[in-house]
């Protein structure tokens, strides 16, 4: 007996199913230029990037033959910050298109116009170099990097090198012509058809220099006359790597000069702190000194006001007030006398300082001998009374 078999298990093999279609819908026209037309579309779900040819010239065979080039140019190059591509496939009111990925993201123009640290435009910088030596290696010259052919990926931010339709190898005979972005071209790039790895090398310098990454000698070389310009991607790399090598070397130069400069200046000031300590121990000595003599020119004139030799008779206090009176007299001229004597070997502070010492001295003296005066004083009046 036939067996019937479902035959709706095979139905993945239709052009469309669960609403995901085969076929490119959702097509939105990005660009449209003289040659080419750029459009995206969706497919299974995802957005492709379409690159046809202008309906005025898509008879035309030698551009036909300029799109497939870039296709074969394309499928030589397989590397995560090269637009991938697929085939080259005829699509619905667009014609015959290379089929590549769609790249979210800004052009490095657009980036560049926001705000980034110097080495995140290294970071994009190192890529792009990267990514064109990757080019080079596979025998391919692009001929028209320009900041407007470098996508800066949203996610990530990572590159994506595009548009290599006027890229070119010297396995491809057809199409050979001068071709580029003035602004990026180098000067022998306008001249000739024939294409040069220092070509990319001079428009690289340009791109360089508009991000401001530094590394100036390296960018003058790359704008060189083609002779002295770095031959190779591979040059143009390790001078970089030497440029940041003799920068580490120059930064931590200047960082263990500014440790020996800073262990400099706290020894210096440490030698200076310490002088200057001894200065002011010096100082105090000599001041003390001086006091102690100054107190010593005090006591002698004071001395005359003879207190203690009218304690054995208080009769003899009537020569006392003779005594106190040259002794009062005598200790404020005896003070100022030594004071002027010293002025010349002491400074204005120190001056200050000894006369206010002795001036307060000279002052409890007196006081004291005016208290020792008037105990006795009062005693001799005491006396005198219960004689009389």
């Amino acid at each position: 007996m036939k067996q019937d078999y479902d035959s709706s298990a095979s139905g993945y093999i239709e052009d469309s199913f669960e609403g995901i279609s085969r076929q490119f819908t959702d097509v939105e026209i990005l660009t449209t230029s003289e040659v080419n037309i750029v459009a995206r579309a969706k497919r299974y779900g995802r957005w492709w990037l379409l690159k046809g040819l202008n309906k005025n010239v898509a008879d035309g065979v030698a551009y036909q033959q300029r799109l497939r080039k870039e296709l074969e140019l394309l499928m030589l190059l397989q590397h995560p910050n090269v637009v991938a591509t697929n085939e080259l496939e005829e699509v619905d009111g667009l014609g015959n298109c290379i089929v590549m990925e769609y790249v979210e993201g800004l052009t490095l123009k657009e980036w560049l116009k926001n705000k980034h640290s110097r080495e995140e435009r290294r970071r994009i910088a190192k890529q792009i170099t990267e990514t064109v030596g990757y080019v080079h290696s596979r025998g391919v010259v692009h001929r028209d990097l320009k900041p407007q052919n470098i996508i800066i990926t949203s996610n990530g931010e990572s590159v994506k090198l595009i548009d290599f339709g006027l890229a070119d190898t010297d396995s491809h005979t057809i199409l050979k012509q001068p071709a580029g972005t003035m602004k990026y071209m180098s000067p022998e790039q306008q001249q000739t058809a024939v294409a040069d790895v220092r070509n990319d090398i001079y428009s690289l310098g340009v791109i360089f220099s508009q991000m401001k990454i530094g590394y100036d000698a390296v960018i003058k070389k790359c704008l060189r006359p083609i002779e002295d310009r770095y031959q190779n991607v591979s040059e143009l790399t390790d001078d970089i790597k030497r440029h940041g090598r003799n920068k580490a070397r120059l930064i931590w130069g200047m960082l263990v000069m500014m440790i020996l400069m800073l262990a400099l200046l706290v020894l210096s000031q440490s030698i200076r702190f310490g002088e200057v300590m001894q200065n002011q121990t010096e100082r105090q000595e000599r001041v003390e000194v001086a006091i102690r003599e100054g107190k010593d020119a005090i006591e002698r004139e004071t001395r005359t006001a003879v207190i203690m030799q009218h304690l054995d008779t208080l009769r003899s206090l009537r020569f006392l007030d003779m005594d106190i009176f040259n002794g009062i007299n005598n200790s404020g001229p005896a003070a100022n006398q030594y004071l002027e004597s010293i002025r010349r070997n002491y400074s204005e502070s120190e001056m200050e300082e000894i006369t206010q010492a002795l001036m307060t001295y000279n002052t409890v003296q007196l006081q004291k001998i005016m208290i020792q005066y008037n105990k006795l004083k009062q005693a001799y009046d005491k006396e005198f009374m219960q004689g009389d």
